[in-house]
């Protein structure tokens, strides 16, 4: 198993070494009489009896395999696991989300020879590479032999018989949206900021190398603070989320922004992968230097006219909700936010 691993993933690259359909090989593993294995359930670890064929398929222990499943390396953060609900044969079921930077797959293969998708990757925060600084890509939600692969396998078709078959199976389309042409120069800074804010909440979550005070914590909190708010019922439009008042041309289509209406509030974690990114995207630029907001923003007014603007949107309940999250930001340099 490769550094921070999906256990979905091992499991791919071990049925594409054996050129045999990952399905088959959990099937063999598992009892005859066992239902079929969910692989968000085992990449999770929140149902043990699905790590115990997958373990004996592996030739490992139970509780080594427990050890890398998303409970135990990211206990703190089962709650911001990008997730959605399916109803496969009319029964609802919990599947995850998967994605990866296709970078970092390319890097991995040049180095390693093989490519492998990580755990940090499905965490909702988390819609741009650390490393790379380019927004990730989604995969088609619960497959058994992961389409996240589907674009990156089909630029590498020689590998072998199985891996072509996996780069050529059909996966849900991704609907996303560039927005008018902007500078890459432009795109790659807001991406850079995005990561490190991103690395800031991921790591506020983890209580890990939390130093208060920084204008990085300080920004990171009041960025998914503003996310949260931008999922909320708007108070003049029920139909809508807060967030379509402060959505922006540039990085958001007014068209799918018109199909994404409903009724809030919503749990962040369950939305697409792309709609968390414009959401994220939007919390930065209005949270960024002016600099930023004027590459972006259509409004360049002061901070603090925002605020005040997403307050009159919010309803009672949470607009009370949102005055006791502010009253927990660090304090943030003007020139900041």
């Amino acid at each position: 198993m490769e550094r921070d691993e999906l256990i979905s993933s091992w499991l791919d690259r071990t049925a594409r070494f054996y050129d045999r359909p990952l399905q088959a090989l959990l099937l063999g593993a598992a009892p005859r009489s066992a239902k079929p294995i969910e692989l968000s359930e085992v990449d999770l670890g929140t149902a043990k009896g699905a790590l115990r064929p997958v373990a004996a398929l592996l030739g490992i222990s139970i509780e080594h395999l427990a050890a890398h499943t998303i409970a135990a390396a990211y206990s703190w953060g089962l709650h911001l696991v990008a997730r959605g609900t399916f109803v496969p044969d009319g029964h609802r079921s919990p599947r995850l989300r998967y994605a990866a930077c296709p970078h970092c797959l390319e890097r991995q293969r040049a180095d390693r020879g093989i490519s492998w998708l990580t755990r940090a990757w499905i965490l909702a925060p988390r819609t741009v590479c650390s490393i790379h600084h380019v927004p990730l890509v989604e995969g088609h939600v619960g497959s058994i032999s992961h389409p996240i692969w589907s674009d990156f396998l089909r630029r590498h078709r020689h590998s072998n018989r199985a891996v072509c078959a996996i780069a050529q199976a059909p996966s849900a389309p991704v609907t996303s949206w560039a927005g008018p042409p902007f500078a890459d120069n432009e795109a790659a800074g807001l991406h850079r900021q995005m990561a490190t804010i991103q690395d800031g909440i991921l790591a506020g979550a983890a209580q890990e190398t939390r130093r208060r005070g920084t204008v990085g914590e300080g920004r990171a909190r009041v960025t998914y603070d503003l996310v949260w708010a931008f999922t909320r019922a708007d108070r003049h439009y029920p139909d809508r989320l807060v967030y379509e008042a402060f959505a922006s041309d540039l990085l958001d289509s007014p068209w799918h922004v018109a199909q994404r209406r409903r009724p809030g509030p919503v749990d962040f974690p369950t939305l697409s992968l792309h709609e968390r990114h414009v959401l994220l995207a939007t919390a930065t630029v209005l949270t960024g230097p002016q600099s930023l907001r004027r590459q972006f923003c259509q409004s360049t007014g002061p901070w603090q006219a925002d605020l005040a603007t997403l307050h009159r949107r919010l309803k009672d309940d949470d607009r009370a909700e949102l005055a006791g999250r502010q009253r927990k930001w660090n304090k943030v340099p003007e020139s900041t936010i």
